[in-house]
């Protein structure tokens, strides 16, 4: 099942004159770092992807968390890319919005 994470940011700081730096995700309250430090033009690169195609992010608590089309997802069965593109991709089809995990913890649909 992929959920919609309302509550997740990621962010790059680089140092001026590198440009490198660590990639910080969030969710919630939780923040982690992603891998290691990466140039800032690699950072713009990943965030021009997700637009069109989901980028793995982190696992979490057994959830791997993806980011396509600015928003986050995230899914607890060992997706890869594929796989959550193709769900990303019917559920856009049938216009249906993805519960968010508060909805779906709640027991409350979209």
């Amino acid at each position: 099942m992929l959920l919609r994470v309302d509550d997740a940011t990621i962010a790059h700081e680089h140092g001026r004159v590198t440009g490198r730096g660590w990639v910080t995700f969030t969710v919630g309250r939780r923040a982690v770092r992603v891998g290691d430090k990466i140039h800032r033009r690699d950072f713009e690169h990943a965030m021009q992807a997700q637009r069109t195609y989901p980028v793995y992010v982190s696992t979490i608590d057994g959830h791997s968390y993806w980011h396509y089309d600015d928003d986050f997802f995230a899914t607890a069965d060992g997706l890869v890319a594929a796989e959550v593109y193709a769900l990303l991709l019917t559920e856009q089809a049938s216009t249906a919005r993805l519960p968010t995990r508060r909805e779906r913890d709640e027991g409350r649909t979209p």
